[in-house]
């Protein structure tokens, strides 16, 4: 997935400076890998995915979705760094979940960037504020949400191509997990899962001990 973003964006900030991250997720949205990408994202991925799936609910995503936000109420750092959420079905069930974060280069405020604090008082000076929405429908953008998006933003051909760059790592991602699963089973992998999850709880008791 991270090799994929950094490879087909088309900002700075993700091709050169790595300002991204990726996460997999199983049935019940946890956490099970992240990839070795910006960590502050991470922290707050859990978080986003339980609240994605609060706004739509698991029976009402479909293949190919992609749920799109950056608010920073819901778990966003600031207002560029844009969260994207897809589920992953395996024979028609849901399976689990990946999810990456791009920080985007401009989303609108007071200021090129979208990252000025002199002079800021409040949130709608610092750029596009976005809820949870379906910005895919089933592998398609939504060309209304979108032309809003980028209606919004000063570069807008970067914008796109980074919004591109963050549905491709999801197929990517997607793709993979799926594939696993129909190699291996759901039996198999659900036990994997709670293998990582319980081998990782070990392993972070240990070191608080410490």
């Amino acid at each position: 997935m991270g090799s994929t973003l950094r490879r087909t964006a088309f900002s700075e900030a993700v091709r050169e400076g790595d300002d991204f991250s990726t996460g997999v997720f199983d049935s019940k949205a946890r956490l099970i890998a992240q990839g070795n990408f910006t960590p502050g994202h991470l922290g707050s991925m859990p978080y986003v995915i339980r609240t994605v799936l609060e706004y739509f609910p698991p029976q009402t995503l479909r293949p190919g979705d992609a749920i799109f936000l950056n608010d920073s109420f819901l778990g966003s750092g600031h207002f560029p760094d844009c969260f994207m959420a897809s589920p992953v079905f395996s024979e028609k069930t849901l399976v689990g979940f990946v999810v990456n974060t791009a920080h985007h280069i401009d989303v609108g405020g007071a200021a090129p960037g979208s990252q000025r604090v002199h002079g800021v008082t409040e949130s709608f000076q610092e750029g596009l504020r976005i809820l949870p929405i379906r910005l895919v429908h089933e592998g398609t953008f939504d060309p209304d949400l979108l032309r809003m998006i980028l209606a919004n933003v000063r570069i807008p051909e970067k914008v796109e191509g980074d919004l591109n760059a963050q549905l491709n790592a999801n197929r990517a991602g997607s793709e993979r997990l799926s594939n696993l699963f129909k190699e291996y089973g759901a039996t198999l992998l659900d036990r994997v899962c709670e293998d990582i999850l319980a081998a990782s709880e070990t392993r972070m008791r240990e070191l608080i001990k410490q």
